[in-house]
């Protein structure tokens, strides 16, 4: 829990620097199939502490660069009139996810004394998850759909200035 969250943090920052220099859609694919092999990895090495660890440290990292990437990709393709439904849909679902996951696979393990069927149960969903981004990605590149212009030095000058304070909380809290 506190551990994904510490490498979270840091991962959106940079997550965003990234960004400023490939596709968000890139990024997005990239964590999610990183998310998706996790799983694969921890059932293939079954009691490996460093492995373990080393799953934390991605899961927060992958986890949080995937954050700010969402968000800028649906004001990007779903337009500021329809940003708030469909980034309040995602985060949402998000919520959910992150609510009932644990409850969920904490049942399953009094039943099991495993965490295995978890495991192997949450690898067809994110497959399914890193197959929709490869199709958003596709269907851009298809279409020809245009992509944002590159940001320059005092763009980002001034999106550092407007958003230090955001920074800084995230030392603070």
């Amino acid at each position: 829990g506190e551990d994904v969250q510490l490498f979270s943090r840091g991962s959106r920052v940079f997550a965003g620097w990234l960004m400023d220099r490939v596709s968000a859609s890139k990024v997005v694919g990239f964590a999610m199939i990183g998310m998706t092999a996790l799983p694969g990895l921890l059932l293939l090495t079954p009691g490996s502490v460093p492995l373990a660890l080393t799953a934390v440290v991605c899961a927060g990292l992958l986890g949080g660069s995937a954050t700010p990437a969402n968000a800028y990709l649906a004001g990007k393709h779903f337009g500021p009139r329809s940003f708030g439904t469909f980034y309040t849909t995602i985060n949402v679902a998000s919520s959910i996810g992150v609510g009932l996951g644990p409850l969920i696979a904490n049942l399953v393990y009094d039943a099991t004394k495993s965490y295995e069927p978890v495991m192997w149960a949450a690898i067809p969903g994110l497959v399914l998850a890193a197959m929709l981004m490869f199709t958003t990605w596709w269907r851009a590149k298809k279409g020809n759909y245009p992509r944002e212009k590159r940001a320059t030095w005092a763009d980002r000058a001034k999106a550092f200035r407007e958003s230090i304070w955001g920074l800084l909380l995230i030392i603070v809290a």
